[in-house]
């Protein structure tokens, strides 16, 4: 949970004052995976939890997906993290119906 963390700050750290930390994510695993798989991480949190099974152990899907959300929004990328979304799961859900 601490890579997923530093990865989701990435964007607010200094580059000069914390050049560990950017070696750091340079070549963190899990801070690509995370990078490059946005928006299938965020499909699969809200897939998790349905309205009526909402409970303490599964409310931090809904949490990590509103982080992620608000993370997009603060980059100035929500509305194209929202198309990419769009067009990956919703438009290809009603084409299979």
């Amino acid at each position: 949970m601490r890579y997923i963390s530093i990865y989701f700050k990435q964007d607010k750290i200094d580059n000069k004052q914390n050049q560990s930390i950017n070696d750091f994510l340079k070549n963190c695993k899990i801070c690509s995976f995370v990078n490059s798989n946005r928006v299938n991480i965020f499909y699969y949190l809200i897939q998790l939890v349905k309205p009526d099974d909402i409970n303490q152990t599964n409310i931090s899907c809904i949490n990590t997906s509103l982080i992620i959300l608000i993370i997009e929004y603060d980059k100035g990328k929500l509305a194209e993290f929202l198309e990419v979304f769009i067009y990956n799961y919703l438009e290809y859900k009603e084409d299979s119906d």
